[in-house]
């Protein structure tokens, strides 16, 4: 059984509410071989959440490169200051950053994370989440290597994100890379045609986001591939794959209807999880970046052994 350490809240001094949620648990209690960071999403009736991922202001963080503004602040950014990196995001948190008996994500989930790999000498570290989750997920990691956290980043096992949006641009790519994936590996999990992983836009010169990592693509009966780049229509909007999106969303509202039969019991889908699925027949897109395909997919996927 996995050992729960504890649920986290964040203050975000921009909008003075918290607004950043992960957990932190382990694989057993004593002797862990693995503590996981676990970023929670967008909510889906959160609209403050959604408009966070599509939105396309950044912040020049020094050698990390442009960031989502948005992505940061929910992390614990102190000043919107696009020169100064350190000056936005100091190593350590200034007194009083966060009203009494409030944390801030980023400065709180760190020290809980150097507690729990103290306490448990052979644990690796696991940093992950689904959506919002996701792009903190990506985020926090790189702050830890713009603060010189080596100790931290030499623990990190991987880096996984499920329906991630784009944090940052090309400099930001190369410094996660240099930084973070030079002793771990970064995997973007995308299934089908999730508009969230193609948000913010790359389209220079209106923005230049773009994602880094390996992408681990899934289609709808999670036949999985490793892709060199992009998921396919990076930019959701591209007119050539507007049939084959359609087409995608009524082949997962059929799958949806009778996966359990295939699958078994577990698989079985109630009427509100379709009635979701059918959405994506009026935006598709929209139904794909359910929790449950994420969650499918890595319980049913096969990955292409020619693609790894």
């Amino acid at each position: 059984d996995f050992n729960f350490v504890g649920f986290y809240n964040g203050w975000n001094k921009f909008l003075k509410e918290d607004t950043t949620q992960a957990f932190v648990f382990t694989d057993r209690a004593k002797d862990a071989s693995v503590v996981v960071v676990a970023f929670r999403g967008t909510e889906p009736f959160n609209m403050q959440d959604w408009s966070t991922d599509v939105n396309l202001s950044w912040l020049g963080m020094g050698a990390m490169g442009h960031v989502h503004a948005g992505f940061l602040k929910a992390l614990g950014l102190q000043e919107e200051d696009g020169k100064d990196a350190n000056r936005a995001f100091p190593k350590d948190a200034p007194n009083g950053a966060a009203p009494v008996g409030k944390a801030i994500a980023y400065y709180k989930l760190r020290e809980v994370i150097r507690d729990q790999l103290k306490a448990h000498p052979q644990a690796r570290l696991v940093i992950t989440g689904h959506s919002l989750g996701g792009a903190l997920a990506a985020v926090f990691p790189a702050l830890l290597a713009l603060h010189g956290e080596t100790e931290i980043l030499g623990r990190l096992g991987t880096v996984q994100t499920y329906g991630q949006p784009r944090v940052g641009d090309a400099t930001f790519v190369s410094f996660f890379r240099a930084e973070v994936e030079k002793a771990t590996a970064f995997y973007r999990v995308v299934y089908r045609y999730d508009v969230v992983p193609r948000v913010p836009f790359d389209a220079p010169p209106v923005a230049e986001f773009t994602h880094g990592g390996s992408c681990v693509y899934y289609d709808g009966w999670y036949d999985g591939k490793v892709l060199p780049g992009d998921a396919p229509n990076p930019n959701y909007f591209d007119p050539r794959y507007l049939l084959s999106m359609y087409g995608n969303a009524l082949g997962d509202l059929v799958k949806g209807a009778f996966l359990w039969a295939r699958a078994g019991k577990d698989y079985r889908e109630g009427p509100v999880s379709l009635l979701y699925r059918a959405s994506g027949l009026l935006v598709p897109g929209l139904a794909s970046h359910s929790p449950r395909d994420y969650v499918n997919a890595v319980r049913l996927g096969r990955i292409a052994p020619k693609s790894l």
